[in-house]
């Protein structure tokens, strides 16, 4: 029964997100092709959430614009909720399939899995994310992506949220 918006930087991505939604919620949900470090939304949100490590995939200065951004976009008393990964945090076993889906437009299953290797200082980790997607003759397409990831701890991002105006950090 919610409006929910969501944005991706990734026009290509936004289709597929459609594509995923019910007809029923098709109606309630909008989603928008802009960048978390410089959003301009004409709405104000009570709650608004940052998935999937979105967050930790910017520099401490990009995170700092973007945090004032979604300060911004926040009803007064309302909530932002993110999730990241800590640094010491890569207990994924890359032979082992973290998930799995249909891939929208073949309708073949893809499982996705992932290797971690974390920098020497502990500060950055780079997640290759690979999909097998099992196609109708039997064979697998593999395709990787590699992605960066800033590791901070709970204090950093607490500084950086309260640099950005947030008053209750938790």
């Amino acid at each position: 029964g919610f409006e929910v918006t969501g944005i991706d930087t990734n026009p290509a991505m936004l289709p597929r997100a459609r594509h995923c939604l019910s007809e029923k919620m098709r109606s309630r949900v909008h989603l928008l092709e802009q960048d978390v470090r410089s959003m301009d939304l004409p709405d104000r949100y009570r709650l608004i959430i940052a998935p999937c490590n979105t967050l930790a995939g910017l520099t401490d200065p990009d995170l700092s614009r973007a945090l004032v951004r979604l300060r911004i976009h926040l009803q007064p008393g309302g909530s932002l909720a993110f999730e990241v990964p800590w640094p010491g945090d890569d207990t994924a076993d890359p032979d082992e399939p973290l998930s799995a889906f249909l891939e929208p437009e073949s309708g073949n299953p893809v499982q996705v899995y992932a290797q971690q290797e974390t920098d020497a200082d502990g500060k950055r980790a780079v997640v290759t994310w690979r999909y097998d997607e099992l196609l109708a003759d039997g064979s697998v397409r593999s395709w990787s992506l590699p992605t960066t990831f800033y590791l901070r701890r709970p204090e950093d991002y607490a500084g950086l949220l309260t640099s950005a105006g947030f008053t209750q950090v938790s």
